[in-house]
C-alpha cells in the first residue's frame, strides 16, 4: 500500500491518488491544473476509499498541519481569534485611531499594552510525568551552558524539495525550541542521568520563580482590526492536492505562484 517516493506522502504517491479517486488533477504538460474539483467532490473522492487508505492520508496531512501550526506558535504569528487575555497587569501606553468611518464618524483605535505576566514555569514533576509518558522522551543538557532540557519529537516538516526534515522538541523549564533532528544531534545538547537532569532542572526553575516578573508589550491591533493569517484558514482542495504532490503546504499568491510556508531549520547551535 506504500509506495514511498521523493516529494510524496508515505501512504500514497500523487500518480496513485489520481488513479484511486478518477480525478485529474493535472494539465497535459504535467502542471498542476488552475481550476481543481470542488472540495466537495474532492473530499467525497477521499472518503470513498478504503478506510485504511484513508486513516493513511489525513494522518499524515493531520501531522503535516500540526507542523505548521507549532511553528506559528513558536514564532508568535499563530491567529487563534478571539481570545481572553490575562496577565499580572495590563497597562494601555498608546493609542491611535486607525480608522473612521466618513457617514457615522465612528472610530476603531488600535492599544498598545504593556503586559506583566508573572514567570510560570515548566516544574520538576511536570516534565518527569510528561517524560514518562512520552514515548522516546529524552533527559538531555547543553554541557555549554549547563541547563536542561526534555527531548522528544516534533511533527516532521518538508524542504523546498518535499524532502522530510525530522525535527525534534526540547522542552525548557520557561519555554519550548524545535530544531531539526539533524542540528540536534550536531549540537551541545546530550543524554543526561535522572540526577544531573533534576538538579539542573530545579535550578532553573528557583531562578525563574525568584526572578524578577516578566513584562511583555504587544500591539493590540489583532483585537480590533484581525489580521489574515495564513495558517488553517482557507483549507481548499487546492492546498490539500498540493500538499499530496509536493509533500509540503504552500499557498498560492497573488501572481498565482506557489510559496511555501516554511524553510528548513538554520544551522545555530543551541544553549
Amino acid at each position: 500500500m506504500c509506495i514511498r517516493d521523493r516529494g510524496k506522502i508515505d501512504a500514497c504517491s500523487y500518480a496513485r491518488f489520481q488513479e484511486m479517486t478518477g480525478l485529474t488533477l493535472d494539465e497535459a504538460d504535467g502542471t498542476m491544473k488552475e481550476n481543481l474539483p470542488p472540495i466537495q467532490q474532492f473530499l467525497n473522492r477521499c472518503l470513498a476509499l478504503r478506510i485504511d487508505m484513508q486513516d493513511a492520508i489525513f494522518e499524515a496531512f493531520g501531522g503535516f498541519l500540526s507542523a505548521i501550526i507549532e511553528d506559528a506558535r513558536q514564532a508568535g504569528t499563530l491567529d487563534v481569534g478571539l481570545e481572553t487575555l490575562r496577565a499580572e497587569k495590563f497597562e494601555i501606553v498608546d493609542r491611535k485611531v486607525i480608522f473612521e468611518h466618513e457617514a457615522t464618524g465612528a472610530t476603531a483605535t488600535a492599544l498598545t499594552v504593556e503586559r506583566t505576566d508573572r514567570n510560570d514555569p515548566l516544574t520538576l514533576p511536570r516534565v518527569k510525568s510528561i517524560c514518562a509518558n512520552t514515548d522516546g522522551a529524552t533527559l538531555c543538557w547543553n554541557k555549554t551552558s549547563k541547563r536542561a532540557a526534555l527531548m522528544v519529537k516534533a511533527p516532521a516538516f518538508m524542504d523546498e524539495d518535499g524532502v522530510p526534515i525530522l525535527r525534534v522538541k526540547l522542552l525548557r523549564p520557561m519555554g519550548t525550541e524545535i530544531l531539526a533532528a539533524s542540528e540536534f544531534s550536531t549540537s551541545h545538547w546530550e543524554e543526561v542521568d535522572d540526577a544531573m537532569f533534576e538538579h539542573l532542572w530545579q535550578a532553573e526553575v528557583d531562578a525563574a520563580l525568584n526572578g524578577d516578573i516578566a513584562i511583555r508589550k504587544g500591539d493590540t491591533a489583532k483585537l480590533v482590526i484581525a489580521d489574515k493569517s495564513d495558517v488553517c484558514r482557507n483549507f481548499d482542495a487546492d492546498t490539500f492536492v498540493f500538499f499530496l504532490r509536493h509533500g509540503r503546504y504552500c499557498k498560492t499568491n497573488s501572481s498565482g505562484k506557489n510559496r511555501c510556508s516554511q524553510k528548513a531549520a538554520d544551522g545555530r547551535k543551541h544553549g
